[in-house]
């Protein structure tokens, strides 16, 4: 899975202090900062947009575009990326940073495996399409327009897939069924998909707070939130394939017990209750559920060395006790998963008043 490249330095910023005057009867005006006004080139008569914030604070932008940014081009060299899935990464990175236009030159001339690797990376992000080629140029283009994919939609999208790997996994070894497995390995890339889609939304939102209601995040501490849960959904996909690749390396499952298989299955299902729950606590802001799930998850992850030693003493082939390992080991790590979104839930849940917790502002 590629790995997203690290996001741009925010300048530092800077503050001052200046006092409102009374114009007229009623009108409050400031004075803008000279520094800036020259640095942007405004003039008298010149316009600004005044954005309502939703921390209630005001922010200023030359012109009259809300977002007051143009549309960002990253040009890659691809002749310095020479090690593995090293283009792969680059080109993923630019487009969850949001970048419109990718451009990969080559003054050599792209090899195959690295058009096919370009072709690879393009399929597997969503509205991305190669709009020009040539041997030594390849320009790509984001047809994404952010309001058409709220964030919560997806999100509810990669936890229901990332829940039907999990269940299709299990069914895989439960039944012995290999092509159940291969499809489960098939949907990761669907899992990835959405996920690289949900953070170039976070990160546009991070650096353009205008995009921020179109895409429904409503607090700018929802931004990390959003990830980290992301993330974590996205991580229970990878548990669910590392658990399909498990049962594929079984090859025949005829010599393992009934018993054990029903343990592994039932402990499944203790999993895949408490990673519903989380995104329910998640998603309600229900602080009772979300503490449950923290407290569960616990007694949850205690069974995983049960299962393991039962797993050592009742299966005699060292190959197939290791796989069953590995695949108790992916369901515990679910577990620890839907422990931390839980955490998130309860943060979100105290962000504002309530019962149980009153905030008292200055």
């Amino acid at each position: 899975m590629a790995q997203s490249t690290s996001e741009e330095q925010i300048e530092e910023s800077t503050f001052e202090i200046r006092k409102v005057q009374k114009v007229g009867n009623c009108t409050l005006t400031v004075s803008l900062p000279r520094e800036w006004v020259e640095k942007i080139g405004l003039h008298p008569g010149g316009l600004v947009t005044i954005g309502h914030m939703t921390d209630g604070s005001l922010r200023l932008t030359p012109g009259t575009s809300p977002s007051g940014t143009k549309p960002s081009v990253g040009i890659i060299n691809a002749d310095l990326c020479d090690q593995d899935d090293m283009l792969t990464q680059v080109l993923t990175g630019n487009y969850i940073l949001g970048r419109d236009t990718i451009a990969l030159e080559s003054a050599k001339g792209f090899s195959p495996r690295q058009l096919a690797e370009i072709r690879c990376t393009v399929e597997r992000l969503t509205g991305l399409s190669v709009v020009d080629q040539t041997t030594k140029r390849v320009v790509i283009q984001s047809f994404v327009d952010p309001s058409k994919f709220p964030v919560s939609g997806l999100m509810l999208r990669l936890h229901k897939v990332a829940g039907s790997m999990h269940d299709m996994a299990v069914e895989a070894l439960f039944r012995g069924r290999h092509d159940i497995a291969e499809r489960v390995i098939q949907m990761e890339e669907e899992a990835d998909k959405i996920y690289w889609l949900v953070v170039r939304q976070l990160l546009q939102v991070a650096r353009n707070t205008y995009l921020a209601k179109p895409v429904g995040i409503l607090s700018p501490l929802h931004v990390i939130g959003n990830r980290v849960v992301a993330k974590y959904l996205e991580g229970i996909a990878d548990c669910a394939e590392k658990i399909a690749r498990e049962m594929l390396s079984l090859r025949d499952d005829s010599r393992i017990p009934k018993t054990l298989k029903e343990e592994i299955k039932h402990y499944s299902q203790q999993v895949k209750k408490l990673t519903e729950n989380s995104m329910d606590a998640f998603a309600d802001l229900d602080l009772i559920l979300a503490n449950r799930v923290i407290a569960t998850a616990d007694h949850v992850r205690d069974r995983e060395y049960v299962l393991a030693d039962h797993i050592i003493s009742t299966v005699s082939d060292r190959k197939k006790a290791v796989a069953l390992r590995a695949i108790v080991r992916e369901l515990s790590e679910m577990s620890r998963y839907a422990d931390m979104i839980a955490e998130v839930a309860i943060n979100r849940f105290l962000e504002k008043s309530s019962e149980i917790c009153v905030i008292e502002k200055p």
